[in-house]
């Protein structure tokens, strides 16, 4: 990073601090509820290869149907987002009402994906994906144009911020506490016991952000200590009085949760991430800034890949790949079953999968 660019990082990082500081002042005499009812939701979607293994999806809601505790105060919902498969979905219901707990379903519509085309319009149309310019740009830059140009597509089938949003309503209705978390996150005694404490502690904010730590076993889930100095990309806890919500404009794998983050004002690495003249602009959240760090951490468990391997702190970079090539893989198996009219055109603009699907 040149020395411009660390001065300027630096005085961002400053102002978010200064922001911080006077929102939590505003709100430094305001009691939260110290009975507080707690909604603990979790956004379930299709298993994504190479990034899961198949079956992921069910092995780890038996595991936290069958061991995560049961908590004081709490409800939980488990929101079953697009999935495609008939049968997977039919069981994944019945295990959740069998357990005792709340279930959302938000259904998969095939013929609706299959009028879904591109939209290339915002890159001056197709040709500009066998221009030079396209193939000098990072491959960064190229995957956010790629997920951006699928973006229909790809909200459709991982409805992430659909579910999240789903569940975050559902919750703000119920309790004055929503915890939205990923499919695959547990929440031990402990963990719960040291969030409880700052849900009910002074200064009462809209927004809490839950540390999440990686595991590369399941089981580890039940010996392991949170650990609130994780550096992963966080959970959120919203407050029924918050304002924020998931933004609908942004697919899965292009900062459908950190877009949320930083208008918060949650600092991350995120905070880094290049403009891309082609994404909608942040609107500010009238209590934006207004959040606070938990003492806690909840569990992320296994992908089933590698032995647990692609959990480790050491494979970021290849967990960013995997994701990626399972998203554009999943999306060429569906043109190819439902024959979509534009299937010619993904596989010459988003290239990954299409030839062999």
């Amino acid at each position: 990073m040149k020395l411009s660019e660390r001065l300027k990082a630096g005085l961002f990082r400053q102002m978010l601090k200064s922001q911080h500081r006077a929102a939590l002042a505003a709100v430094s005499e305001m009691r939260p509820p110290q009975d507080p009812t707690i909604v603990i939701a979790r956004v379930i979607g299709n298993d994504l290869w190479p990034r899961h293994t198949l079956g992921q999806s069910l092995q780890n809601l038996e595991f936290v149907l069958t061991r995560e505790p049961a908590f004081r105060g709490t409800r939980k919902l488990f929101v079953l987002t697009r999935i495609m498969d008939a049968e997977v979905l039919a069981r994944a219901e019945s295990m959740v009402r069998e357990a005792g707990h709340d279930v959302l379903t938000l259904p998969f519509d095939p013929v609706g994906y299959a009028a879904l085309r591109l939209d290339t319009s915002a890159f001056g149309g197709d040709d500009y994906f066998m221009t030079k310019d396209y193939a000098n740009q990072s491959e960064h830059w190229k995957w956010a144009a790629q997920f951006w140009v699928a973006a229909s597509k790809i909200r459709h089938v991982m409805d992430v911020n659909g579910g999240r949003n789903a569940a975050l309503e559902w919750g703000q209705a119920r309790a004055d506490w929503t915890l939205v978390l990923d499919g695959s996150c547990f929440l031990s005694a402990e963990g719960f016991q040291a969030l409880h404490a700052d849900l009910t502690s002074q200064p009462y904010v809209p927004y809490i952000s839950l540390p999440m730590q990686r595991l590369s076993r399941n089981e580890n889930a039940l010996t392991t200590r949170p650990d609130p100095n994780s550096n992963e990309e966080p959970q959120l806890a919203f407050s029924s009085l918050a304002k924020g919500r998931f933004d609908m404009a942004y697919p899965y794998g292009l900062r459908d949760k950190t877009s949320l983050l930083r208008q918060i004002g949650v600092p991350g690495a995120w905070d880094r991430s290049s403009d891309l003249p082609w994404l909608p602009a942040l609107p500010p959240l009238p209590d934006s800034h207004c959040w606070k760090r938990a003492n806690s951490a909840v569990f992320r468990l296994s992908s089933g890949i590698d032995g647990g391997e692609l959990e480790l702190p050491s494979a970021g970079h290849k967990r960013y790949h995997s994701r990626n090539q399972a998203i554009f893989l999943t999306l060429a198996a569906l043109d190819a079953r439902l024959d979509t009219a534009d299937r010619e055109r993904a596989h010459a603009i988003l290239g990954l999968g299409y030839s062999d699907a």
